[in-house]
């Protein structure tokens, strides 16, 4: 199951298919593999999805996409951390359905 999907790399140069992350899909197995504790399985994951953001301290912009977003907010840890490896970004920001504001859950 695709939990996860970067739809737009800031950081790559969108025409490079080697670089960028465009289409990087993350499944429900990877979460789990990395995630040591929390229940996360296919029905306690919500079906809508959620607009996220990754970026750095600074606020640069990194990757934007969607998630669904869980109760405990494994699947953003898991981009979060895949992100601060993958490029040194340090938060995720979701946006919020009811508001339409972005919040900022970890980082």
């Amino acid at each position: 199951m695709i939990v996860a999907e970067i739809v737009q790399d800031k950081l790559h140069d969108p025409n490079d298919s080697t670089s960028s992350r465009v289409g990087f899909k993350f499944t429900l197995g990877q979460v789990r593999n990395a995630t040591p504790v929390g229940d996360l399985d296919k029905g306690t994951i919500p079906t809508q999805k959620t607009l996220f953001r990754i970026s750095d301290d600074d606020g640069n912009q990194y990757y934007r996409g969607w998630l669904y977003n869980d109760f405990d907010c494994l699947i953003q840890e898991f981009l979060v951390n895949w992100a601060r490896m993958d490029a040194g970004a340090t938060m995720i920001e979701v946006k919020d359905t009811d508001t339409n504001e972005w919040v900022q859950e970890i980082g």
